[in-house]
């Protein structure tokens, strides 16, 4: 399975959340991410 993953990068609520589902989507599929918005050195 192959999954895009965006990610807001406006704050950090979108960020956290995508902290503890990326790894759990990573063991069932191949990942790709992508982020939208100001830069943001959290990912």
């Amino acid at each position: 399975m192959k999954i895009l993953y965006a990610i807001q990068t406006t704050g950090n609520g979108h960020l956290a959340r995508a902290q503890s589902i990326i790894p759990r989507l990573k063991e069932i599929a191949n990942i790709d991410i992508i982020t939208s918005g100001p830069k943001n050195d959290f990912y």
